[in-house]
């Protein structure tokens, strides 16, 4: 028992004798006690004092998930298959197996094998999520358990490209940097994405140009916020990345001063020497630096 556990049952065993009848001061002391023993927030069951889960508690787990059926595997293809122990708003704990449909920040939602229909439950009010298919333990409503379900809402496609993405968005900025992503500029980026992921690899190169095709247009802010997401790649892998931006902005013959702006700020911010020649007129670089 903690230290704090027996000063919150003494002091509330004493002031209840001075001053309120017996039966009061039982249900008082009765519900320090409940206090005391109640699990931190976010805790799993069996979690040690920092929430971390032992071996032996994920065997549990994933004793617990009750696989689904051939049918309903089918029937719920396109969800992202959990088990979960969760607390209504009555108070009342239950296990459930949910074929989850989308997810917000406080909120996933989908349908309910217990329940026989679609409900949505809030992420703080899980004690534990775990992955069906796998027996993964999952942390309810983290980044990560958010793009599975994402993943799997979209399809292997997307699911694909979602690694990609940081690169892919800032080759597509340089592409469109002198007003539009053409054919052979898609092709490019089709390549380099085979290239760098065996899922994409694995894609036909139209499936992939219809993707890329359909990334929208983003503004420089975003282009950094997705290059701050590449600064930990190895340096390799960044300097081709440069080099693939360079390739893409002079694939049309033209090399304008805003796109040499663009191709300066890229090598910098990835930590690859500049190029001689990438800075045009300067009140652009200044502009484009801000």
């Amino acid at each position: 028992m903690r230290p704090v556990t027996a000063i919150v049952i003494v002091l509330a065993g004493a002031f209840s004798a001075l001053v309120l009848p017996w039966w009061l001061a039982l249900i008082l002391t009765l519900g320090a006690l409940g206090w005391a023993g109640r699990k931190p927030k976010g805790a799993r069951p069996g979690a040690g004092a920092e929430g971390r889960t032992s071996d032996q508690d994920k065997k549990q787990y994933r004793a617990a998930c009750q696989p689904l059926t051939a049918a309903e595997l089918a029937r719920f293809e396109r969800s992202y298959l959990v088990w979960m122990r969760y607390t209504n708003a009555a108070g009342i704990e239950s296990t459930r197996r949910v074929a989850v449909a989308g997810a917000t920040n406080d909120y996933a939602y989908g349908h309910c094998l217990e329940a026989g229909d679609q409900r949505q439950f809030r992420w703080d009010r899980m004690a534990e999520l775990v992955e069906l298919q796998t027996g993964e333990i999952l942390t309810p409503g983290a980044p990560e358990t958010l793009g599975r379900i994402e993943d799997v809402r979209r399809g292997p496609i997307f699911a694909a490209l979602r690694p990609l993405r940081p690169a892919l968005n800032v080759l597509a900025y340089v592409a469109r940097r002198d007003g539009a992503m053409r054919k052979p500029e898609r092709a490019i980026i089709v390549a380099f994405a085979q290239q760098d992921s065996a899922a994409c690899a694995a894609l036909a190169a139209e499936v992939l140009d219809a993707e890329i095709k359909k990334l929208p247009p983003i503004e420089v802010g975003e282009m950094r916020y997705h290059l701050k997401a590449l600064a930990d790649r190895p340096e390799a892998w960044r300097a081709d990345l440069c080099a693939l931006c360079v390739r893409l902005a002079q694939s049309d013959k033209v090399l304008h001063d805003a796109e040499r702006n663009t191709l300066a700020d890229i090598h910098r911010r990835l930590g690859v020497e500049v190029p001689k020649g990438f800075v045009g007129n300067r009140k652009s670089s200044e502009q484009l630096s801000q």
